[in-house]
């Protein structure tokens, strides 16, 4: 992992429980986000800056806060959140877009 700051390190790993979250593997999500699969991998272990552009392109793909992946606000409860992850994935893959596009329109 890069030396840099806490921030970074804290956004790093939130791109990772981001992405575990939304359900999707380092080959899915760039393809998502027309990154490469190292790529998501060094912003994950923070090697790479995550630009502002690139934390609001992930907090959409991923449906969660702009403000909370780049590393402001509290860290999320595990547990709730392996939970909701169990919950989703027993969904429809329409079902999961729908809710997914849902929650992106409440969360800010």
């Amino acid at each position: 992992m890069n030396s840099g700051t806490s921030k970074g390190n804290v956004i790093a790993r939130r791109m990772l429980e981001a992405r575990e979250a939304a359900g999707l593997n380092r080959k899915q999500a760039a393809s998502l986000s027309d990154m490469t699969r190292q790529q998501i991998l060094d912003l994950e272990s923070g090697d790479l800056f995550a630009a502002t552009r690139v934390i609001d392109k992930f907090a959409e793909i991923y449906c969660v806060n702009r403000s909370w992946l780049g590393g402001l606000g509290p860290d999320i409860d595990e547990s709730k959140l392996k939970e909701f992850n169990q919950q989703m994935v027993k969904l429809s893959p329409g079902d999961q877009f729908k809710l997914k596009k849902l929650l992106t329109m409440v969360r800010e």
